[in-house]
């Protein structure tokens, strides 16, 4: 039988924290690879979908860097179209860059 999130210890759930983070990151450098291949629409889509899913309390510095990666990825000239606004207002959670905020 499976443990539920609210019922594991706090060694499972800061296991369970570092796994959803690192699949998370994960996601975003496949996102970063998509828009380096000319799939900028789709890399746009994968990383906001991405930071949306994330709680809050995941949404740290190494996420938010790497979700920049992706937009960074993005070529300049192709910079303007429907999904790259979606992303940016993604990348507008950024709550990892509040003074006296505290990355686990």
């Amino acid at each position: 039988m499976a443990v539920s999130r609210h019922d594991a210890t706090p060694s499972d759930q800061v296991k369970l924290i570092h796994h959803l983070r690192g699949r998370n990151l994960v996601k975003l450098d496949r996102a970063a690879t998509l828009a380096r291949n000319s799939r900028e629409a789709e890399a746009c889509e994968l990383a906001t979908q991405t930071l949306l899913e994330l709680p809050a309390e995941q949404r740290t510095t190494i996420v938010f860097v790497r979700a920049r990666d992706v937009r960074s990825a993005l070529p300049a000239h192709r910079r303007r179209n429907r999904a790259l606004n979606t992303f940016e207002e993604a990348l507008a959670l950024d709550t990892a860059t509040i003074p006296g905020r505290r990355d686990a």
